[in-house]
């Protein structure tokens, strides 16, 4: 006798992009888009790490070892915390400050320098939404193109670029 299934409901389409940072540099996030709405996840603090996740400096000597030990943490922490994230059910990730898409007038990518003679890059996404309001947060140069294609792919129609 055949057995019948039960075909296990299609997850929403979602991505999640970062981890991001405000101004400061001083919390982190990632952001969970839906297609309805953005919701911010904060990362308490574990922000630090995460920041310094792509880190690779010229230390030589005793500071690179203590750099090692340091910053080898942070890669290990983000691919935790994205693999949970990635785990984790809509409803759970929806109960955090959610952006509703029909109030996000824009997405503003932004390829912005420290100091013009520097040229350290710091890139941002800014997300406006139709009452004026900005909510602005760094993100790490390697990881700028990937979130760029994950929004541009969700919603297109509010992406920009400079």
């Amino acid at each position: 006798m055949a057995s019948r299934g039960i075909a296990p409901a299609k997850m929403a389409n979602r991505e999640i992009v970062g981890p991001v940072f405000t101004a400061a540099g001083f919390r982190a996030y990632y952001l969970a888009c839906f297609q309805d709405s953005i919701v911010v996840l904060p990362q308490g603090w574990t922000g630090f790490w995460l920041a310094v996740s792509n880190f690779n400096l010229p230390v030589r000597g005793m500071g690179s070892l203590i750099a090692n030990l340091m910053y080898g943490f942070g890669p290990r922490l983000r691919k935790k915390t994205e693999a949970t994230l990635a785990g984790t059910p809509d409803s759970q990730l929806r109960v955090h400050t959610a952006i509703p898409i029909s109030q996000i007038c824009s997405i503003l990518f932004q390829r912005g320098r420290l100091f013009a003679k520097t040229g350290i890059p710091t890139p941002s996404i800014t997300l406006e939404t139709s009452n004026g309001k900005q909510r602005k947060f760094g993100i790490d140069v390697q990881d700028f193109q990937e979130a760029f294609a994950q929004l541009q792919q969700m919603y297109p129609d509010r992406c920009t670029s400079l």
